[in-house]
C-alpha cells in the first residue's frame, strides 16, 4: 500500500479507517526491509498505533510488545510457540530476573556528594525545635500585623496596572 500510494496517502487512509465506526480493529504490518533509511513512515505508524509487535532478528520466536493504554506504555518480551495438536499460537512472557552483581558499587548517599552537611542528627533537630525566634511571640499573642503605606509612585488605576512600569 505504501509503495503504491506513497506514505502520506497511506497514512491519511489509515487514519480515515481508524475513525470509521464500521472498522472494529485495524492491523497494519510493516516490513522494514521495504523502507528507505530516510522514511518517516515507521515514526508516524508508531504514533497512531495502540500496540507495536516487533520480531527479534536473532531469535525469530522472540517478540517485543509495546502497548499504549491511556497515555502509558507497557512493554514486555514474549516467546512464540506453535502447538501442532491444537493448531494454536501461544505466547509465553519472558520474566527477567533481577541480577544484582557483587561488582556493582553501592549507590552514593546524597550526604556524601556534597561539601556541606545536608542531614540533621537527633540533637540538631531538638535544638531547632527549641529555638524561639523574636517574631514568634508576637504571632502567638495575636499582635502580628502588616502595615502598608502606599508610595507616591503607586498607581491605583485598574485599567492598566502595569502602566507605571517602564517596559
Amino acid at each position: 500500500m505504501v509503495l503504491g500510494l506513497g506514505w502520506k496517502a497511506c497514512l491519511k487512509y489509515l487514519i480515515k479507517l481508524q475513525r470509521d465506526p464500521n472498522v472494529g480493529q485495524l492491523i497494519a504490518i510493516l516490513h522494514k526491509d521495504c523502507l528507505t533509511h530516510s522514511s518517516k513512515l515507521q515514526v508516524h505508524l508508531n504514533h497512531i498505533a495502540n500496540a507495536i509487535i516487533s520480531y527479534n532478528s536473532e531469535n525469530h520466536s522472540k517478540i517485543s510488545i509495546v502497548i499504549r493504554k491511556s497515555g502509558k506504555f507497557y512493554r514486555s518480551e514474549e516467546l512464540l510457540s506453535y502447538d501442532n495438536k491444537t493448531r494454536t499460537l501461544k505466547s509465553i512472557p519472558i520474566i527477567k530476573e533481577s541480577k544484582k552483581s557483587e561488582d556493582e558499587p553501592a549507590r552514593p548517599s546524597p550526604s556524601n556528594l556534597t561539601t556541606f552537611k545536608i542531614e540533621m542528627d537527633q540533637s540538631e533537630k531538638l535544638e531547632k525545635y527549641k529555638l524561639k525566634l523574636p517574631y514568634m511571640s508576637k504571632i502567638n499573642e495575636g499582635e502580628g500585623k502588616v502595615f502598608y503605606e502606599p508610595d507616591a509612585v503607586d498607581d491605583w488605576d485598574e485599567e492598566d496596572p502595569d502602566e507605571d512600569l517602564d517596559i
